[in-house]
């Protein structure tokens, strides 16, 4: 499939080929396309994979980068949009990223998305459990 104007096919391909370059070009050219774009528009079936690749790349701060104005402005989103489970799953699976990569940099913003994490997928499937441990675990309050 690669080569056949997927752009997230090509840059997970690139990804498994261990060229860097290649993965940070494809997020470039994807970022300089959506430059006039509201975040509001933007997709987690793409915004999550992208940011996935980033923060296996090593940089947690440009995938926190790429998620957080889709994030913010959820309330601008369409809500007919996470009637289809795969932007549902997105959402939840780009909450929960985002919450892991700020719990160092950013404890609030990470609680926050750790909490909506365990509140929507409270009762999932067990194959979630570790997920959801996790976020609890970032969303328990700290000790003072």
């Amino acid at each position: 499939l690669e080569g056949r104007g997927d752009y997230l096919v090509d840059a997970f391909a690139a990804f498994a080929r261990g060229d860097t370059s290649g993965v940070f070009r494809i997020l470039a050219a994807t970022d300089s396309a959506r430059r006039t774009l509201s975040p509001a528009v933007l997709t987690f079936d793409t915004i999550y994979p992208e940011a996935w690749l980033l923060s296996a790349l090593g940089d947690s701060v440009a995938a926190r980068a790429r998620l957080a104005p889709t994030l913010r402005a959820l309330k601008a989103t369409a809500p007919q949009m996470f009637e289809d489970p795969v932007q549902a799953g997105a959402l939840v699976r780009a909450m929960a990223l985002y919450a892991e990569l700020s719990a160092a940099p950013d404890r609030a913003a990470a609680t926050v998305w750790a909490n909506a994490v365990v509140l929507l997928w409270n009762r999932a499937d067990h194959r979630f459990a570790p997920l959801l441990e996790e976020m609890r675990a970032i969303a328990k309050p700290l000790a003072t």
